[in-house]
């Protein structure tokens, strides 16, 4: 859904309108004034800085500031674009300043309502992914009755963290999923100690 509103977006304005890219160089700006000069800034803050710069008198496009701003939510996102390796707080000034010069855009345009919907959307997106990753691993190809076990397991012996953690990340779930969840965790971690009357059920 959040793909689908952002190619709306990019549909209804012209890739080649020149925009203002102000926030975001005012703010590498000021980072290189306090770094000693242009040379000490990071390498994406270099590269945004020589994208979106006016050059002949003539502003950077559309399209150009979308596609920055998206390179920059990747390397936050550690995805397999540029500078993913790059500093997350500095991944996130630059982020922010290039979301308020994208949307006094789009905003000219009427469309400032549907990018904060797309903008929501796609943050909801990736905590659900988050939690995914929390549950699966980043191969998404783990167990999750492993991760049910272990953190009951450890809810045994007294630790809590472990479980609240998987509860944490299940929380998208329906209510009666989340309780199947924690009934196979409760039975895979305690089922031994049922059979042998240990526990009274």
């Amino acid at each position: 859904e959040a793909g689908k509103l952002y190619e709306e977006i990019r549909a209804a304005i012209p890739a080649t309108t020149p925009v203002s890219a102000d926030t975001v160089l005012n703010t590498i700006k000021t980072r290189a004034d306090e770094l000693g000069g242009i040379e000490n800034l990071s390498a994406p803050e270099k590269m945004v800085l020589n994208k979106l710069t006016p050059k002949d008198g003539k502003q950077p496009t559309y399209a150009l500031l979308d596609d920055v701003r998206r390179d920059i939510v990747a390397a936050k996102y550690k995805n397999q674009r540029a500078f993913k390796d790059s500093d997350d707080r500095l991944l996130d000034i630059m982020n922010n300043a290039l979301r308020s010069d994208q949307q006094a855009v789009v905003e000219q345009f009427g469309l400032g309502d549907k990018f904060n919907l797309a903008q929501s959307t796609a943050a909801t997106y990736k905590a659900i992914q988050d939690d995914l990753t929390s549950l699966f691993g980043k191969s998404m190809s783990g167990s999750i009755v492993g991760d049910i076990s272990s953190s009951t397991n450890a809810l045994a012996k007294g630790d809590t963290s472990k479980f609240l953690n998987l509860l944490g990340s299940i929380k998208y779930l329906p209510k009666e999923q989340q309780q199947q969840i924690v009934a196979t965790g409760l039975s895979t971690a305690f089922g031994k100690r049922f059979r042998s009357g240990d526990i009274d059920r």
